[in-house]
């Protein structure tokens, strides 16, 4: 069209303007040659400048303008059809199917990222063996629309993957819209089909070339769940053609909800869930207008009946304020049936995780619903009792790995014909002789208990490390983590503790450096990683996973440099099969940290952005450099002793930073009963000096001092870094060997210890966490044989959490239970002499201590606690 080309436009907006610039003189001009008034010139020069101006931008005005006009102005003014849900469709698109496209990705948010998520499940999935020939991969996305899931997929999937790609729509201008786009890619495999979606029959069924029960690999719905009214039979459907090993069904949808508190929702993660009374009621009334229902029954029962392996809920902010949110989530499910017994044996057998067992717990998650599935005897391609399109038949469920199963033709007995016999008689069965008033009943085909769905983390495709758990009110302290690194000398731990190939070890989580230079250097058996925040967890499976998915330029930018551009699409596209749900959605919540810098985030990071303001005001941010780049301890001492040492060990930094419980606590993790520790051997300031001074003597930072040279530096360097950080460590954490042999606990010591066999740990090294607990009087005795601490299951984690705070016996105790004979309990004190050692004595540990701090030297790399103790175990 003319009125389309820059040059035409711009014309007749120079027109417009020149109209605007001579009004005056154009009304005289006008007034004197016609006898037309004043205002009726000055009206129609304004109207035609106007005019011209709309017309140059016509281009850019009519798609908003269409999208308005049909969503918001149009359903009110014109009469509403009176036909079926099809007619309604019709006449809400029709007069802007051309526009859809491009009006909807301010709207319909998460798309883009189900597909990712899809694409990167679907590549990543195991391959199974034995399973005979290659079924047909096929994708089903339900209302589709007008193809652009499908054209945006090829980008990373491609289309040719599949053998046959179905739309499913009843929307007739809409999927006018997707056959032209899908002729113009020539795509023979992908097809239309203008069906009711609860009922929808692909050719190959009709044929009989495949039987429909498990024969779909793909099915998708983007913002369709909440617009078809019949779901329930919708979702039975899917659950009954998806491929029960290998399928994948992906939902992004509104949704609103208020309840988060049950065990299901705590199990499948719902942190930022619940949305306000005020948002949910608003979103239920707006959408409504339009025939979208946001009810939480249809997210609920998806839930149900699929196996969660990733649950994401965000809000879109389209408008770009926070008042106006619109809450979306994205889903990645699984049938139920899937095969679930190998990540089973991995949390209750490998990762000793039996409390809770059977209670729906803290350990293993269960949906509260129950349900059994009927089959039918209907067969393929039966008309409909009223004669429309061929009904799809009610498909049998198959067995579920984890429900009892009884044979084909296996006989129930009920008295006469009672109600349970009512119940499970179906088509096909046949009626025995009745003998002594009981009537035999024979099933032609199985009835199967298909159970509760698990846990996301027994649908997890990939690697089994993060042990399930629950969200927890204690949870919600944890906004994100504490530290950003560890802070502890693992090459002292591996060399002092004589830590060996044959070693279980159970270790507190932090930031996951220790345990992965634990199974780098030493190829340990078993690494039991247990930490209460769950923030910290996710820190060791990002590095876990990202090991497993990434090439080591992509790991080295994110955890060497701290920052990635591409963080947050390399997470979808490959790091997300090998992430536990929960794991991802705060990776996917918090990938702006990966956008700056990593290692200044989190409250360990806030304590760096301290220190290094604080250099900036002194003057000293030069002298910090050349520290990390000094070649020699003597120059580092030099540079620390006449620069440094007079900035970080000022009276004024002593008092209001290093000796404030607030500032220890909130950046550096330090409470007030650790503080306590150091405090009876000195002042702050004494323990500072003691910590730091021997440190520039000990090693050089730029070269072997990765601990320091991050904090002064921000990032770390290939010669200065972790061994999981390097090439050779890089690649050793890939093989298969190495990386298994990680259970990641989400919870207390003394719970994970509870769960662990007797006499299954050789090693038990708990950092500094007995400075936490409250001081016991040594006149107490132990607990009786047989006592419980208070925080048993039965107990909530909130008021056992408390407990624990003073109850180190307990935790005592049970070191002693799982630890094998000649096995060790090993801690790091603020104190040189802790007051605990004399508790572990009590319970019949040989308790000495592995280094002392004193003279001035350093007794490692780091040098922060006072001393280096272990018991062992007689």
């Amino acid at each position: 069209m003319i009125m389309a080309t820059l040059p035409v436009r711009t014309a007749i907006l120079t027109l417009a303007g020149l109209i605007f610039v001579g009004l005056k003189p154009l009304q005289v001009i006008l007034c004197y040659h016609t006898p037309i008034s004043s205002f009726l010139v000055k009206f129609f020069l304004k109207a035609l400048a106007l005019g011209l101006s709309l017309f140059s931008f016509y281009p850019h005005l009519r798609t908003p303008s269409v999208y308005i006009w049909n969503c918001f102005f149009r359903p009110f003014l014109s009469r509403k059809p009176s036909g079926d849900h099809r007619e309604h469709l019709d006449a809400f698109y029709q007069g802007q199917a051309d526009v859809y496209d491009s009006t909807r990705p301010y709207i319909l948010k998460g798309r883009e990222m189900m597909l990712q998520l899809m694409a990167s499940h679907l590549n990543a999935q195991p391959v199974l063996v034995g399973s005979g020939l290659p079924k047909k991969k096929i994708w089903v996305d339900i209302g589709g629309g007008t193809g652009w899931n499908i054209e945006v997929m090829d980008q990373y999937l491609p289309i040719s993957t599949f053998d046959a790609v179905y739309l499913i729509d009843l929307c007739e201008p809409l999927l006018a819209v997707a056959r032209k786009r899908f002729a113009k890619r020539g795509w023979k495999n992908v097809h239309v089909l203008c069906q009711d979606a609860s009922k929808f029959v692909l050719p190959e069924w009709e044929s009989g070339e495949v039987d429909p029960r498990g024969s779909v690999s793909v099915i998708t719905l983007s913002y369709s769940l909440s617009m078809i009214p019949t779901f329930y039979p919708l979702l039975d459907r899917c659950d009954q053609v998806l491929d029960p090993q290998q399928g994948l069904i992906g939902v992004v949808d509104f949704y609103t909800s208020r309840d988060s508190t049950s065990t299901r929702e705590r199990a499948i993660g719902t942190a930022s869930k619940r949305v306000s009374w005020f948002s949910k009621w608003f979103w239920e009334c707006f959408f409504h207008f339009d025939n979208i229902h946001l009810h939480a029954s249809r997210r609920d029962y998806l839930e149900y009946k699929m196996g969660t392996i990733k649950s994401y809920n965000a809000r879109n902010n389209f408008l770009g304020t926070w008042f106006i949110s619109i809450p979306y989530y994205v889903f990645l499910g699984c049938s139920r049936q899937r095969d679930a017994t190998a990540a089973a044996r991995a949390f209750q057998v490998e990762a000793g995780n039996k409390i809770g067992q059977g209670q729906g717990g803290l350990i293993t998650p269960v949906s509260p619903f129950f349900t059994s599935g009927f089959p039918s005897s209907n067969s393929l391609g039966v008309k409909s009792s009223t004669g429309g399109e061929d009904d799809m038949p009610d498909l049998s469920l198959g067995p579920s790995v984890l429900g009892e199963t009884q044979d084909r033709g296996s006989k129930i007995w009920s008295p006469g014909h009672s109600r349970d016999q009512t119940r499970v008689e179906m088509e096909g069965t046949k009626k025995g002789v009745e003998s002594d008033g009981m009537a035999l009943v024979v099933k032609e085909q199985t009835i199967y208990d298909m159970g509760a769905p698990l846990s996301p983390f027994h649908y997890q495709l990939r690697k089994a490390w993060r042990v399930p758990y629950l969200e927890e009110k204690i949870h919600e302290q944890f906004k994100t983590h504490i530290y950003g690194w560890t802070w502890e000398d693992p090459r002292v731990d591996v060399e002092r503790l004589g830590i060996t190939k044959d070693d279980s070890i159970l270790a507190i989580t932090s930031a996951g450096d220790n345990v992965l230079h634990y199974a780098i250097a030493a190829g340990v058996e078993r690494i039991h990683a247990v930490d209460m925040n769950p923030c910290q967890g996710h820190i060791l499976e990002l590095k876990l996973a990202a090991i497993q998915a990434l090439e080591y330029s992509d790991f080295w930018k994110i955890f060497g440099e701290g920052r990635h551009p591409d963080f947050d699409i390399l997470l979808t596209t490959k790091i997300a099969p090998f992430l536990s749900s929960h794991a991802f959605a705060y990776w996917k919540t918090h990938s702006d940290q990966f956008s700056n810098n990593f290692h200044l985030q989190g409250f360990s990071g806030w304590a760096l952005r301290i220190v290094h303001f604080a250099f900036a005001v002194a003057g000293v941010s030069d002298d910090v450099k050349r520290l990390c780049k000094a070649s020699t301890t003597m120059e580092q001492n030099k540079i620390w002793t006449e620069k440094l040492r007079p900035v970080f060990l000022n009276k004024f930094v002593c008092k209001f930073f290093l000796a404030n419980p607030l500032f220890t606590w909130r950046t550096m993790g330090v409470p007030k009963n650790q503080v306590n520790c150091f405090l009876g051997d000195g002042s702050v300031e004494d323990f500072v000096k003691a910590t730091l001074d021997p440190i520039p003597l000990h090693s050089t930072l730029k070269d072997t001092n990765y601990h320091y040279f991050l904090c002064l530096n921000g990032h770390y360097t290939p010669a200065s870094c972790p061994l999981y950080l390097k090439p050779e460590g890089f690649q050793a954490l890939k093989d298969a060997q190495v990386h298994n042999v990680f259970k990641l606990h989400t919870d207390t010591i003394l719970n994970v210890l509870r769960g662990l066999e007797p006499e299954s740990l050789t090693k038990i090294i708990v950092m500094d966490s007995l400075d936490w607990f409250d001081p016991i009087p040594p006149s107490t005795p132990l607990p009786l044989a047989g006592a419980q601490a208070l925080d048993e299951l039965d107990d909530n984690p909130e008021a056992a959490y408390e407990h624990l705070k003073s109850e180190l016996d307990h935790e005592i105790l049970e070191m002693r239970r799982v630890l094998k004979s000649g096995g060790i309990a090993v801690w790091r004190s603020a104190a040189k002499y802790p007051w605990y050692r004399q508790r572990f004595g009590l319970a019949g540990f040989k308790v000495r201590a592995i280094d002392i701090r004193g003279n001035g030297k350093a007794i490692d790399a780091v040098n922060m606690y006072a001393s280096l103790w272990r018991a062992e175990k007689l």
